[in-house]
């Protein structure tokens, strides 16, 4: 909803270039979130395939995936110069938690902005056929979405928890929540136009 909400403010505005700037700015967050599912991916195919490694060659392994992830965010930045809401996030310890919480918020995305764009962006029909949702299992629900959605998808899961010692555990598949969900969907537009970008985000929240 933030991203519909944020390109019809533009659009309402009638402000083509700022929405043009936001169009790209997305374009460039699909690009790293896949980039980060991608590696999730990857993370879990190690785990799956680690029996008889050894703890400290997993180890070296994950770091390896992880470097690789920071290689190619940074090829991505440097093709989308204005992009930096991943950068602190990038920068930081990775693990497991973090990675799941990415594939947590993001991975329906694609699928409820199918739904909308289905529904001509029509916000109630929408809000009803997403109510609807409730009365549907977990995997009901995944099927819905991924029926309407035309992008990406993501294999549904959490990889498991931080190993401990380096050995995968096999118990416990927690998901984590993003801390403040949507904060990463609203596009900065602070020195361009920072009257919209906060009416934006205030109305997000």
């Amino acid at each position: 909803m933030a991203r519909a909400g944020v390109r019809r403010w533009f659009e309402h505005r009638g402000d083509l270039r700022a929405l043009a700037a936001y169009e790209a700015n997305r374009r460039a967050e699909d690009a790293v979130i896949a980039l980060i599912l991608a590696t999730r991916g990857r993370l879990e195919e190690l785990y799956t395939s680690a029996v008889g490694l050894g703890a400290e060659r997993l180890a070296e392994r994950k770091a390896e995936v992880i470097a690789d992830l920071r290689v190619r965010y940074r090829e991505l930045r440097e093709q989308n110069p204005g992009y930096q809401h991943h950068d602190d996030w990038i920068n930081a310890p990775i693990n497991n938690a973090q990675l799941n919480t990415v594939d947590t918020y993001y991975q329906m995305v694609p699928g409820f902005e199918a739904k909308l764009q289905l529904l001509a962006g029509d916000l109630p029909s929408f809000y009803e056929s997403i109510a609807d949702l409730r009365r549907l299992s977990p995997n009901a629900r995944r099927r819905s979405l991924s029926e309407a959605v035309l992008a990406r998808s993501t294999k549904p899961g959490v990889l498991p928890d931080e190993p401990e010692g380096g050995a995968v555990q096999d118990a416990g598949h927690r998901q984590s929540q993003p801390e403040q969900p949507g904060a990463q969907l609203v596009a900065e537009h602070e020195q361009a136009q920072p009257a919209a970008h906060e009416t934006a985000e205030q109305n997000h929240q």
